[in-house]
């Protein structure tokens, strides 16, 4: 099984690594990838028939490996199954429209939050949003609009984020906050209203128990 750990950069020294996450994928931790593709859907130009896409600009797997691909100008979602030649249309491919059997480039953005100063995003595994809030100094769960780590003001105390920056959600709902100006890295278990510090907090410089210049990425 893979396991994910976050890599936490510093102008200074090595990175520093988050404890790993094992993720339920079911991917050997020693995996490799095959380094020659395979064309899975479309590939003989651009047009409307079910062996072809027109722009195409999103998609997703299912756990069968059937492909399904938002075919943007042909105004439709088409489903291509394993080895399949065509494709199989599961969603609009009536015309650009607004009927119930239609789809209509839809570029509709919806606001779901307002009057937040948003410095990190990130979604767990059931689709709720975590936002870091850089005026509240804390992070905001959506659709509940509960706060999961800080908003106890703006300090350099452990339960005190002074800019929430990026943040990362693991498998068990722990609430991982990268704290920028305070050069720290915090975890909040889900429900606690108390935080670990897993990495920094002892200023900014290039000593083994030091970050400065955080960045953030994952690895798998």
């Amino acid at each position: 099984m893979s396991k994910c750990s976050i890599v936490l950069f510093s102008r200074y020294g090595p990175p520093n690594y988050l404890p790993p996450i094992i993720p339920d994928d079911g991917i050997c931790e020693s995996v490799t990838w095959n380094t020659t593709g395979v064309t899975v859907a479309g590939a003989h130009g651009a047009g409307s028939e079910l062996n072809e896409l027109n722009s195409p600009l999103g998609l997703f797997v299912d756990n069968e490996g059937a492909v399904y691909v938002v075919d943007t100008w042909n105004d439709r979602i088409v489903k291509w199954t394993p080895g399949a030649y065509i494709g199989k249309v599961v969603a609009g491919g009536n015309g650009e429209g607004n009927a119930n059997n239609q789809l209509n480039h839809d570029d509709h953005d919806q606001t779901i939050i307002v009057n937040i100063a948003c410095l990190g995003l990130a979604m767990n595994h059931e689709g709720s949003l975590y936002i870091s809030d850089g005026e509240r100094h804390c992070i905001i769960k959506w659709p509940s609009n509960n706060v999961v780590a800080g908003e106890n003001g703006e300090g350099s105390d452990m339960n005190k984020p002074l800019e929430p920056a990026h943040v990362f959600v693991d498998e068990n709902q722990s609430v991982f906050v990268i704290d920028f100006q305070s050069a720290k890295v915090m975890q909040w278990p889900v429900g606690s209203k108390e935080c670990i510090l897993v990495a920094g907090g002892n200023g900014e410089d290039d000593v083994a128990n030091q970050l400065n210049g955080i960045k953030y990425s994952t690895m798998m």
